[in-house]
C-alpha cells in the first residue's frame, strides 16, 4: 500500500527519519533547551502520529473489502456487485483528510527548523550541525510533499466511490458534516503558506538576493 511502502519500506524516505530520530537522540542532552531542536521534535512528533494512524491497514482492509479485477467482470455481467459499505467508506475518507493534515503540519515544522537553523548560521553557530539539519529537513519536506501529493487522486477515488455506494445503499454515518470535494481544501494553514515567509523558492531571504552596494 502506498503509506507502508512510503513509510516502512521505501529505502530512502526510511534512512531520512532514522536519521532524524539519531540526530535527536544525540543532541537530547547538548541542546535540549535550542529552538532549532524544538522544532525537529515537532517534526518527530508529527511522523510519529502518521505511523499511529495506520492508515495502511486501512487501505488494505478497503482493497480486500472490494471484489478482485475477475470478479468484477462477473458482477458487471449480472449486475450486482460486493462494496464497502458508507460507514467504512467515510472512515477512510477521514483517516486520509486526517493524514493530509498532519502532513501539512510535518512540512510546516520543517521550515520552521529550517528557518531556525539558517538564522544560527547567520551566527556562526553549530556550523556542521546546523548544515545536517539544513539538508535533512530539506529532503523531508519534499518527500512529505510527495506523499500528500499522492492522496489527492486516492482521496478522489474513495470519494467516487463513496458517491456511488451512499446512492445504491445509503447508509450515512457523517451526518452533521459534508466531505470536502478535494484533499486541498482540507488541511489549515493553507498549502500556500507552508514557504516561509521571506524565503524565494531556493530557500534563500530575498534581502540576500539584493545586490550589494
Amino acid at each position: 500500500m502506498l503509506w507502508r511502502h512510503v513509510l516502512s519500506e521505501d529505502f530512502l524516505v526510511a534512512t531520512e527519519i532514522r536519521v532524524l530520530y539519531e540526530l535527536l537522540f544525540t543532541c537530547k542532552n547538548n541542546h535540549g533547551s535550542n529552538l532549532t531542536f524544538r522544532a525537529l521534535k515537532q517534526v518527530e512528533q508529527s511522523i510519529n502520529r502518521l505511523k499511529d494512524m495506520k492508515l495502511d491497514a486501512a487501505l488494505l482492509e478497503l482493497a480486500q473489502t472490494g471484489p478482485s479485477k475477475l470478479l468484477r467482470k462477473q458482477f458487471s455481467m449480472i449486475g450486482d456487485c460486493q462494496v464497502p459499505s458508507q460507514p467504512m467508506l467515510e472512515w477512510i475518507v477521514l483517516k486520509v483528510l486526517g493524514a493530509a493534515r498532519l502532513l501539512t503540519r510535518v512540512m510546516d515544522h520543517c521550515s520552521r527548523a529550517f528557518v531556525r537553523a539558517r538564522q544560527q548560521l547567520k551566527h556562526d553557530e553549530f556550523i556542521v550541525l546546523n548544515v545536517a539539519i539544513i539538508s535533512m529537513v530539506s529532503r523531508l519536506w519534499l518527500f512529505f510533499k510527495a506523499i500528500r501529493s499522492a492522496l489527492v487522486p486516492l482521496y478522489g477515488q474513495i470519494r467516487n466511490l463513496h458517491a456511488k455506494v451512499s446512492q445504491a445503499h445509503p447508509m450515512p454515518f457523517l451526518t452533521c458534516c459534508s466531505l470536502p470535494t478535494s484533499v486541498m481544501e482540507f488541511p489549515k494553514p493553507p498549502w500556500s503558506s507552508l514557504q516561509p515567509e521571506g524565503l524565494d523558492a531556493a530557500g534563500l531571504s530575498k534581502s540576500s538576493r539584493a545586490p550589494k552596494r
